[in-house]
C-alpha cells in the first residue's frame, strides 16, 4: 500500500508542477500578442488589393463581400478568385461585381502540377492586382470584416513599419462540436507556443494565419510570392517564414476587434481542418528545432 501511495503522490506532484508551469507560461505571454485598435483612415491611403480565394463558399461569400463593401478605407479593390466552384460562389460574386466597380471576379484555371489550390488562387489574384496597389491583402471567404478592418490594419502596418501583418480573428462558436474542440485547440496552442520567442525578429520561428494577411507588394514580389510556397500545405506560415528569413519585418496581431470567423460548422468540417493544422504543428515542432536555414519550399 505504501508503494502505491508514493506513486500517487509523485504523479500528483508532477501534474501540479506541469500545471504551474503552464500557468506561468500563459501569464508571461499575456503581452506578447498585441491587438489592432480600430481606427479610421488617416493621412495618405495607399492602394490595397484584397484577394479572396474561394472554392464552394456559397454559404459564406455573400456576407464576406458585403462586409468588404462596407469598409471605410477608400483606396480599395476586391478580387475574388473562384477556384472551380461547383456551387453559387461565382454567381454571388458576379452580382457584387455588377453593382460595385470595386469588385472583380476571376476564374482560376486547372491546378498546375506541384501547386496547392489556395496558393494557386492567391497567386492569380496577386498577379491580377492593379500596379498601383501598394499592399496586397489575402482574406479567407469565411471571415467577417468590421467596417474599420482595412483602415486599422494599414494604419498598424505603416506605423509599425511592417512588411507583413497577419491578424488572428475572433472565433465564432455555434455548434456543440465547435464549442467542444476549438477552445481546447486554441488553449493548447497558447500553452505550447512561446509567442515572445516567435515574435522576436532574430528567431526562425513564425506564427501566422492565412485568414488575414496584409503584405507590402514590393516585399511580396521580392520573395517570389505564393509561387515560392506553392507546395506548402500551410502556405500562410511558409510565406511568413520566407518574409522573416529574408530580413523583412513581420508580426502577428490579435484582430478580435476588427474581424471574426466561423471556420467550421460541425464534425464533418472540423476533421479536415484539424488534420491540416495538426500536421503543420507536428512538422514545425520536429523540423524547426533542428533547422535554422530557409526551408526548401
Amino acid at each position: 500500500m505504501r508503494g502505491g501511495s508514493d506513486v500517487e503522490l509523485a504523479v500528483s506532484l508532477l501534474w501540479l508542477a506541469a500545471v504551474a508551469w503552464l500557468i506561468m507560461r500563459a501569464l508571461r505571454q499575456r503581452g506578447a500578442l498585441h491587438s489592432v485598435v480600430p481606427s479610421l483612415p488617416s493621412g495618405r491611403t495607399p492602394g490595397v488589393a484584397i484577394v479572396v480565394p474561394a472554392r464552394d463558399e456559397a454559404a459564406n461569400i455573400g456576407r464576406c463581400l458585403a462586409a468588404l463593401a462596407a469598409q471605410t478605407y477608400p483606396a480599395l479593390r476586391i478580387l475574388v478568385v473562384d477556384d472551380e466552384s461547383t456551387d453559387a460562389t461565382p454567381a454571388i460574386t458576379a452580382s457584387f461585381a455588377a453593382r460595385d466597380g470595386r469588385f472583380r471576379l476571376l476564374h482560376a484555371p486547372a491546378l498546375p502540377p506541384g501547386w496547392v489550390g489556395k496558393s494557386h488562387a492567391c497567386s492569380i489574384g496577386a498577379d491580377a492586382a492593379a500596379s498601383d496597389a501598394e499592399w496586397l491583402c489575402f482574406l479567407d471567404a469565411d471571415v467577417r470584416a468590421e467596417p474599420m478592418l482595412l483602415a486599422s490594419a494599414v494604419e498598424t502596418a505603416v506605423s509599425e513599419k511592417l512588411d507583413l501583418l497577419s491578424l488572428a480573428p475572433r472565433q465564432e462558436l455555434v455548434s456543440f462540436a465547435e464549442r467542444l474542440i476549438l477552445p481546447c485547440g486554441l488553449y493548447l496552442l497558447a500553452f505550447t507556443q512561446d509567442l515572445q520567442r516567435i515574435q522576436a525578429p532574430d528567431r526562425p520561428e513564425v506564427n501566422a494565419t492565412g485568414q488575414f494577411m496584409l503584405i507590402r507588394r514590393t516585399a511580396y514580389d521580392a520573395i517570389g510570392g505564393h509561387a515560392a510556397v506553392r507546395e506548402a500545405i500551410s502556405e500562410d506560415v511558409a510565406l511568413a517564414r520566407l518574409m522573416k528569413r529574408s530580413g523583412r519585418s513581420f508580426a502577428l496581431y490579435g484582430g478580435e476587434r476588427v474581424l471574426s470567423t466561423r471556420m467550421y460548422t460541425g464534425w464533418w468540417t472540423l476533421w479536415p481542418g484539424i488534420a491540416k493544422n495538426l500536421a503543420a504543428c507536428i512538422f514545425m515542432s520536429l523540423y524547426m528545432p533542428l533547422h535554422t536555414h530557409p526551408l526548401p519550399l
